[in-house]
């Protein structure tokens, strides 16, 4: 599965509609295919022209629109900008995204093959890549069937499996907030995404990797 983004059509013009999903998605798009009994097209933005209301009579088709988002330079360890810190999302986003992409690059050796990695965060959802393969993803424990968020605390800890290449191997973090507040008293304090947390490879002899204070390249998506 894929993090892709949504985009509607409206006439000849793509919109998107931001939202975060983990698998191909599309828009179904309405589309009136109907005339009134003096032969103008409904929707057309005819001078004088009056609505005709829809009717069951008259019901209009529905059609999908399909359009993938572009992820050419996205989950290869590439980024534009890095830092050796788990950067604050909100800070890092500048408001721009809800979405902020933190891939680390690492040499493994053969003890290593099988490992638990280990993401503690701040929130709201983590999906976790380990050479561009999805391993897995957690939302919030505040977070409802909705997505949708209560109260502060959004921190919770992603830990799945991984196999990991003797050599390089590209771990990759996607990190979502839902429904952020963007006011409040002490806002800019309350840390946001990977920020004050950390990132952790554990193998079967309970040895652990430390990658939170590793070069990590981020990329705003």
């Amino acid at each position: 599965m894929m993090r892709m983004l949504s985009w509607a059509k409206m006439g000849s013009t793509l919109c998107p509609l931001g939202l975060l999903v983990t698998g191909q998605t599309s828009v179904m798009i309405k589309k009136l295919h109907y005339k009134d009994e003096n032969e103008v097209a409904v929707g057309e933005a005819n001078e004088g022209d009056v609505d005709v209301p829809e009717t069951e009579e008259h019901a209009p088709k529905l059609t999908w629109t399909w359009t993938p988002e572009a992820m050419t330079d996205t989950l290869q360890g590439k980024g534009r900008f890095r830092a050796t810190i788990l950067l604050d999302q909100k800070e890092a986003t500048f408001d721009i995204s809800d979405r902020l992409c933190a891939d680390i690059n690492n040499t493994m050796y053969n003890s290593w093959k099988n490992a638990t990695l280990r993401v503690s965060t701040n929130g709201h959802a983590t999906l976790a890549y380990v050479n561009k393969k999805l391993i897995g993803y957690q939302f919030s424990k505040q977070a409802n069937g909705k997505q949708m968020v209560k109260g502060n605390d959004y921190s919770f800890v992603l830990e799945k499996p991984v196999s990991l290449n003797p050599g390089a191997n590209t771990i990759s973090l996607l990190s979502a907030s839902v429904g952020l507040a963007n006011y409040g008293e002490k806002y800019h304090l309350r840390p946001t995404g990977l920020a004050g947390g950390s990132v952790q490879l554990v193998n079967d002899a309970k040895n652990t990797i430390d990658l939170t204070s590793g070069n990590w390249f981020y990329k705003v998506i």
